[in-house]
C-alpha cells in the first residue's frame, strides 16, 4: 500500500465486568464546554456505544449525576482528567 496507514483491525470488544470496573461518577457541569468532547472521553475510557455514551451526557446536563463504569483505574483517571478540562466534575464512585 503505496499512501496512508494500515491500521490493524480490533478483534474483540473490551468488556466491563463487574470485578475490573471503576465506577466514576459525573457530578456537576459548571462552566461546560463541549458536549461532544465529552461522550468522546466517555466511550474512550468504558467500552460504551455512541448512544450509551450521549445517554450519560444527556443524564449530567439535565442535572443528574450518571455512574461512567471506567474499564480500569487507569481509565477512570484519564476520564477524571478529560472531565476537568472540559468543566466537569468527576470523582471516584464510594465503593460499597
Amino acid at each position: 500500500m503505496p499512501f496512508g496507514i494500515r491500521f490493524k483491525k480490533r478483534t474483540t470488544t473490551p468488556t466491563i465486568s463487574p470485578e475490573n470496573a471503576t465506577p466514576v461518577v459525573l457530578v456537576s457541569h459548571e462552566n461546560f464546554r463541549n458536549k461532544i468532547a465529552l461522550i468522546k472521553a466517555i466511550r474512550e475510557a468504558t467500552a460504551l456505544g455512541l448512544k450509551d455514551a450521549k445517554d450519560l451526557a444527556d443524564q449530567l446536563t439535565a442535572g443528574h449525576q450518571p455512574t461512567v463504569p471506567c474499564l480500569s483505574e487507569d481509565h477512570a483517571l484519564h476520564l477524571i482528567d478529560d472531565a476537568a478540562q472540559l468543566g466537569v466534575t468527576a470523582k471516584h464512585a464510594e465503593q460499597t
